[in-house]
């Protein structure tokens, strides 16, 4: 804006000088003998030293407005520089990109302790981002191993199942962020230490200090709960006492576990009536379901509920194995349609895994075996994905005698891993591939 001004005001000022000399050049020509002086006609002198006046004036102002523009230049953003072979860098790769960084950012000491793995991450959640497929993900060799456990159905961690959930300690303040535990396993460092289904975990010691676990994160709270096998993690457990919230600092020990996705109840008033409870379809979910159901018929229960409320999904192997034990052979488990319109359908049949997913496999003799149990289904808004396909399928084949509870999730599309590797680093992308009808 200054250097606008600035031409406007030096335009302004030339003007008049102009318009000045052409009178004078008139009034020279048109009457020579009014000049005065010895020998010397003073109406020239006058032009004369009005021009070099003009000159001097001119050079001046050219010269000001050019190092005006310096000084408005000089505080502008440097201007690209001129790219030849000796500048262009090659950015094959991530780790020329976090050196050309390095080298040339202001902010260098910032990226001190960046890594390739972890600044490819975040280029890939970026692309992900822009994707618009929301379940989408990347996965660094380390997050895909600790995926692979939980779908195995082995962990190492305190013996829990924890939801997130909210709780008031006081009027005056803002809710707590806590987890609640709706499982402790049997023989699990938590249960030797006292936790109990009903309690929460409010905070986890780190460095010496305890921090909430509402503000790390459930992702990252689970992270550091889990931890090592043979160590411990110190946890402030809340507990509802009837009128306020107590609170106790507990030392738990970590160890391997299996996790427990079928668990089987009763109901109280009959029990006749089993409530077999899938909290998600990991590769141990076959062989629990049929144990689960199998002990239930042996202590005469007569009728099932099936309880998937809050199930995510999981394993379309797991979800196939499972509804073997309700299918008759040729029946139509799902259909799946990917971006180019190709559809594949799947079937009931005996199936052969190997390696984690061995207990999903499907011998001829389990299918059809539950067919004529008398069971309904309880599902929630939470119950998504292979949970989903669970109900609908006992649904279409008139195999449920109810499907009770609210409007399932609504998550018809399935993903895929798929292992990616870029210099040394390798990872795991999960994408949607295509969408399933049942």
């Amino acid at each position: 804006m200054e250097e606008n001004k600035e031409e406007r005001q030096n335009d302004s000022a030339e003007e008049p000088i102009g318009q000045e000399e052409s009178p004078l050049n008139s009034e020279q020509s048109s009457s020579p003998e009014k000049s005065t002086g010895r020998g010397l006609p003073w109406g020239w002198i006058g032009t004369l030293i009005f021009a070099v006046a003009f000159s001097v004036m001119l050079t001046y102002t050219l010269t000001a407005m050019k190092v005006r523009n310096k000084e408005i230049q000089s505080v502008q953003t440097t201007p690209y520089e001129q790219l030849d072979e000796n500048t262009v860098r090659d950015v094959q790769n991530v780790d020329k990109f976090v050196q050309i960084l390095k080298e040339r950012s202001f902010y260098a000491d910032s990226m001190d302790d960046w890594d390739t793995e972890t600044l490819l991450k975040a280029v890939m959640e970026v692309y992900i981002e822009e994707s618009n497929d929301v379940y989408a993900a990347y996965y660094t060799l380390e997050e895909y191993a600790e995926l692979a456990m939980d779908m195995a159905g082995n962990r190492v961690g305190i013996g829990v199942t924890i939801t997130q959930d909210s709780i008031c300690l006081d009027e005056s303040e803002d809710d707590l962020e806590a987890y609640l535990i709706q499982e402790v396993y049997p023989g699990s460092g938590a249960e030797e230490a006292g936790l109990a289904v009903g309690e929460w975990i409010g905070a986890v010691k780190i460095d010496g200090a305890y921090q909430a676990v509402g503000e790390l994160g459930l992702k990252n709270a689970a992270k550091v709960i889990s931890g090592d096998a043979g160590t411990q993690v110190e946890l402030m457990i809340l507990h509802w006492n009837g009128t306020a919230y107590d609170s106790r600092t507990v030392a738990v020990t970590r160890s391997a576990i299996v996790t427990r996705s079928v668990r089987l109840s009763y109901a109280e008033s009959d029990p006749t009536v089993a409530v077999v409870r899938i909290s998600g379809f990991d590769y141990t979910t076959p062989t629990q379901f049929r144990e689960a159901v199998d002990e239930a018929k042996e202590a005469g229960a007569l009728h099932f509920v099936f309880d998937v409320r809050g199930n995510p999904g999981g394993e379309l192997s797991s979800i196939y194995a499972v509804l073997s034990n309700f299918l008759q052979e040729g029946d139509l488990v799902l259909a799946m349609t990917d971006a180019n319109g190709t559809r594949v359908e799947y079937r009931m049949k005996p199936e052969e895994h190997t390696g984690l997913a061995s207990e999903c496999s499907v011998k001829q003799e389990q299918i059809g075996q539950y067919r004529d149990l008398d069971f309904v289904i309880l599902c929630d808004e939470n119950t998504a994905s292979a949970a989903e396909v669970f109900t609908a399928t006992l649904r279409d084949f008139h195999l449920a005698k109810a499907i009770v509870g609210q409007k399932t999730f609504g998550k018809g599309i399935v993903q895929s891993y798929r292992a990616v590797q870029f210099d040394d680093v390798i990872g795991y992308l999960k994408v949607t591939v295509a969408e399933y009808v049942t």
